[in-house]
């Protein structure tokens, strides 16, 4: 079936989206257009003033339990907006949500069962909440984040420790750090029965664990969940470098040669 889409030609700085279940995605557009796409039916599209209202019939109704998680029509929405936001909010009941290569100043990502995905962006502050949903950030750059899940499990995937804020909270679900370069970071562990691991040394002092200078703040709490923090080898750097190479060049910023040029002095 062939998406619909509909053409938003005024520009907004704030996006608010609503939808019961299916997935939606909000994604850099190829150029400074705002667009939606969906499958069937048409979605309730608003502006009012700088700020753009998406929502599906149903979501109100499953909020109020009148239907059940995960029926009801399953909707599929695709939004792509130029790459810089003022506030992005997103809630739904079971829809997977997924952001990419965007930049925002203020994020909220909400869903009881959905899981919840971010890469490849920047922000001031964001926060995620799930309640069975699992969260995965990759190439994230965000300086406050707040992230809660009750059993769902929280991936942070290709992170550089920076000077961050964030607090990263869980009942039964994971927490997984998965390092590029050196792990600068203080992390304060609040759990009853979880346990933390890593494959790189660090310097215990009580409940907190520092690695490096401990430039980057996390609070690691969870009730029975488990803590790990992971550095990437050598050979995962390189090939993650040769990625961002790569998508450099497919969106324009890197021409060819110096895209050449770079990856002969990697290896």
């Amino acid at each position: 079936m062939e998406k619909k889409s509909i053409l938003i030609e005024r520009h907004v700085n704030e996006v608010h989206i609503k939808l019961a279940s299916g997935t939606v995605k909000v994604v850099k557009s190829s150029d400074d257009s705002f667009k939606l796409f969906f499958d069937e039916n048409t979605p309730d599209v608003r502006i009012d003033n700088d700020v753009l209202s998406i929502s599906m019939r149903g979501y109100e109704k499953g909020l109020l339990g009148l239907i059940n998680f995960g029926s009801g029509p399953s909707e599929h929405l695709e939004l792509h907006v130029p790459t810089h936001l003022k506030l992005l909010h997103i809630s739904s009941i079971s829809a997977d949500i997924e952001v990419s290569s965007l930049s925002f100043e203020h994020g909220t990502l909400k869903t009881v069962s959905g899981e919840i995905k971010i890469d490849n962006c920047q922000a001031q502050s964001v926060e995620i909440k799930t309640v069975s949903g699992d969260i995965e950030l990759s190439t994230v750059d965000v300086q406050r984040l707040a992230v809660a899940s009750a059993s769902g499990d929280v991936n942070v995937d290709k992170l550089e420790c920076r000077e961050y804020d964030w607090l990263l909270s869980t009942v039964s679900g994971d927490i997984s750090l998965n390092v590029v370069g050196l792990p600068n970071m203080r992390l304060s562990l609040k759990s009853t029965s979880g346990d933390i691991s890593s494959n790189v040394g660090y310097v215990r002092r009580g409940n907190e664990y520092v690695f490096g200078d401990g430039r980057m703040k996390i609070v690691a709490s969870t009730v029975s969940g488990d803590v790990q923090v992971k550095v990437m080898s050598k050979k995962e750097r390189v090939e993650e470098i040769e990625k961002r190479i790569l998508r450099l060049v497919a969106e324009g910023k890197l021409s060819y040669e110096e895209a050449k040029q770079m990856l002969q002095e990697l290896s």
